[in-house]
């Protein structure tokens, strides 16, 4: 597994951006690494909450502005977990837990 700094600096998004990158995660590390090892089907729900730190003709980013774009987005959270749920609800997933068993 590979580690990953808990928090980022100004280097490590201008990397990413240097290698054509548009978005950096940094939510799914080490959970989907261990569902994998684990025969776990996972999937995750990131939200955007802001630019990081190396967009410079951004504001700094401050714990009131990441939870106001928290806020706006818990509708469309609520309507792609509803969504979601009834999707799988309809799906047969036989071949996926057979596989997850490998």
């Amino acid at each position: 597994m590979e580690k990953v700094p808990p928090a980022i600096s100004n280097s490590l998004p201008r990397a990413f951006i240097s290698w054509g990158c548009d978005v950096i995660n940094m939510t799914t590390v080490p959970e989907v690494c261990l569902a994998m090892e684990a025969g776990i089907s996972y999937a995750s729900v990131a939200m955007v909450t802001d630019y990081d730190c190396w967009k410079e003709s951004e504001e700094a980013v401050n714990v009131e502005k990441v939870m106001a774009v928290l806020r706006a987005n818990v509708d469309n959270v609520k309507g792609l977990f509803k969504e979601a749920v009834i999707r799988i609800g309809k799906g047969e997933w036989d071949d996926v837990i057979n596989a997850n068993e490998v």
